[in-house]
């Protein structure tokens, strides 16, 4: 018969193999690719960063072609 002192191991020992699961699972799975050797979520990613600057860099000559284009008017 299986007294409460087992169930309890049990349980214990079935939630650390479903955290421990789940974490591997998160860790394999949100890699993206371009992101080797970041963090999951790409937080402080180069390739991120880049794409963040080519961003700014086509807002700003965006706004530098309307201002000359004002100017011209």
């Amino acid at each position: 018969m299986i007294n409460i002192e087992e169930i309890l191991v049990f349980s214990i020992v079935a939630l650390a193999f479903l955290i421990a699961g789940r974490k591997l699972y998160m860790t394999l799975k949100g890699k993206k690719s371009g992101c080797e050797g970041c963090a999951s979520d790409c937080s402080g990613c180069s390739l991120v960063d880049l794409k963040k600057n080519i961003e700014e860099a086509k807002s700003r000559k965006k706004i530098n072609e309307d201002i000359i284009d004002k100017n011209f008017d």
